[in-house]
């Protein structure tokens, strides 16, 4: 198959992580891949996994195609050269990820190629227009933008693959029923491999990691409340390392120092070596209030760490009845500490979740994974000719 995929930049971000690990097999699977972005790779490419791979062997085009919305005018498509990316590489399948990238997808529609959308979270653009949004006019901008891109799904035929449980069920209630058949599941895969861990835990000392952009609904404030809480609550000392890059950095560096906090957590920024902060690490915690899945989650459970995680609606797929870690339903730090005594203070329990991490995680493979993706392609490929 020759098959583009169109995101909006390349960077350490989970849907960027994840399509650097779809197009690295695809690649080594025999089809030819092709990466389309819309700006310049992000300051945390340096560290994104596979950046080697890519460069040596996926041709990547940065497109200067944007589409025009106005509240008097038909849309209005501005520059070529996605049209004549899709002229020279004649793709069998377009496979778009994250909004901007739809966009860009749906400015040209071709005869015998098959569209796919990736959906990695709740879109808000896509949320039901609401009687009090006609009286706004961004509201009304964004309705026209959206209300545009749904007539292009229709001609398209486009098929959409969604992350989480919860991101389908976001998708089945905000797009008509016609979209219907046309939604699919498809949980995220990763380089299980490169994640396991064969060292036996230390658990004379607390050692969390955490991974997340620096970003509100990442809600490391949380960590910096559950820290504060084991100071007061064990004898051992602690240690909590946040991976992740973003605009917050001076903020929870300023409440860390405030909060007398240097020595017990640290921001280590975007990092190449994710792996080995979960090898060095006993339990991983995440405090998102909303995460549409969580690839992390499963890199951590591939890693053998046990899981604590705020309840984010899309991570619920990875917990529910799997007895590998915990699932915090309110943002209270004395629940979070609660559940690492019990692990560090409980070795047979901490021995008995972290082999179900392990166990869960093998079902995410990034091999199993592309091949399912595949196996959608040429069934929504097949359907078209006939």
């Amino acid at each position: 198959m020759r098959i583009i995929h169109i995101i909006p930049i390349l960077g350490c971000g989970g849907a960027e992580i994840l399509l650097g690990n779809i197009v690295k097999k695809q690649f080594l699977n025999g089809n030819d891949v092709f990466i389309c972005c819309l700006y310049k790779h992000h300051k945390t490419f340096d560290n994104y996994p596979n950046r080697d791979f890519i460069l040596k062997n996926i041709p990547i085009q940065i497109i200067k195609t944007r589409v025009k919305f106005s509240l008097k005018n038909k849309p209005k498509i501005i520059g070529d050269d996605y049209e004549r990316l899709l002229d020279k590489f004649q793709p069998d399948v377009i496979h778009s990820h994250l909004y901007e990238a739809e966009i860009i997808a749906m400015s040209s529609i071709r005869k015998n190629v098959s569209y796919f959308s990736h959906i990695h979270d709740n879109i808000f653009q896509f949320n039901k227009l609401k009687i009090n949004n006609l009286f706004s006019r961004q509201k009304m901008g964004q309705f026209i933008e959206t209300n545009w891109l749904y007539s292009r799904f229709r001609l398209a035929n486009s098929t959409f693959l969604c992350v989480s449980n919860d991101v389908l069920n976001f998708m089945k209630y905000n797009l008509s029923v016609d979209f219907t058949k046309k939604i699919k599941l498809l949980l995220n895969g990763i380089d299980i491999e490169k994640f396991t861990c064969d060292e036996k835990r230390d658990l004379s000392k607390v050692r969390i990691v955490s991974v997340g952009n620096l970003v509100t609904k990442k809600n490391h404030q949380l960590l910096i409340e559950i820290a504060l809480q084991l100071k007061k609550n064990i004898s051992s000392d602690f240690q909590i390392d946040i991976l992740g890059y973003g605009p917050l950095f001076e903020n929870l560096t300023l409440e860390i120092k405030n909060n007398n906090l240097q020595n017990n957590i640290f921001l280590r920024g975007s990092v190449g070596n994710v792996d080995q902060y979960y090898k060095s690490a006993n339990i991983y915690i995440h405090t998102a209030t909303y995460e549409p899945f969580g690839l992390v989650l499963v890199e951590a459970m591939a890693s053998g760490l046990p899981l604590i995680a705020l309840d984010g609606k899309g991570n619920r797929d990875l917990f529910e009845g799997k007895n590998n870690g915990f699932l915090i339903l309110k943002n209270d730090p004395k629940l979070f500490v609660d559940k690492i005594k019990l692990l560090i203070n409980d070795v047979e329990l901490y021995s008995t979740i972290s082999n179900n991490c392990i166990e869960f995680s093998k079902q995410f493979g990034i091999d199993s994974y592309v091949e399912k993706l595949n196996s959608i392609y040429r069934s929504i490929m097949e359907q078209s000719v006939v």
